[in-house]
């Protein structure tokens, strides 16, 4: 029976080690984060776009329905966020596409020209399915503790202002 290998990028303890002795620390240390600045832009684009989906439409609905404020505002709460949900996973997915291409070298031939919008966005739709009711259920518990702690805008701008200005003449 032939043994399977693990492909070239995976990272168990051999190929750790592997890659230390075979390189100084400075490229053993850049081969292992060389991607990390831009997975931190793609989670913080993710993460932007989810909050400000939300908080805009959510601040939206209230405005124009005052009384969902009180009676609704769970409900409120996992609609918009299944909604910012949808509009993160579809911002981000064409990076998200990038990065596995890259990882799996199955580009369209040159290394340097971008896919196609096509090939960008496909699968984007059960990336929404999966993230919807995940990013509604976060943004519900997000309420539900808000609201049994009794935080409030309120608290938020006076904790800033304990940080802030307060005691300034």
């Amino acid at each position: 029976a032939a043994v399977v290998q693990p492909p070239p990028a995976y990272w168990g303890y051999e190929a750790w080690n592997a890659m230390v002795a075979s390189s100084s620390g400075v490229q053993a240390a850049r081969e292992l984060y060389g991607e990390y600045f831009l997975l931190c832009g793609r989670d913080m684009f993710f993460t932007v776009t989810k909050f400000v989906i939300f908080d805009s439409l959510r601040e939206s609905i209230l405005f124009l329905f005052p009384s969902f404020a009180e009676a609704q505002s769970l409900l409120v709460a996992c609609a918009c966020g299944a909604v910012a949900g949808a509009a993160a996973a579809v911002a981000s997915h064409p990076v998200d596409t990038l990065f596995a291409l890259r990882a799996t070298g199955s580009g369209d031939g040159a290394s340097n020209e971008l896919p196609s919008l096509d090939r960008l966005f496909r699968g984007v739709g059960p990336r929404v399915l999966i993230y919807s009711p995940g990013i509604a259920l976060q943004f519900l518990v997000y309420d539900v503790v808000k609201a049994t702690l009794g935080v409030g805008a309120g608290g938020v701008l006076q904790t800033l202002d304990l940080l802030g200005t307060a005691g300034v003449p």
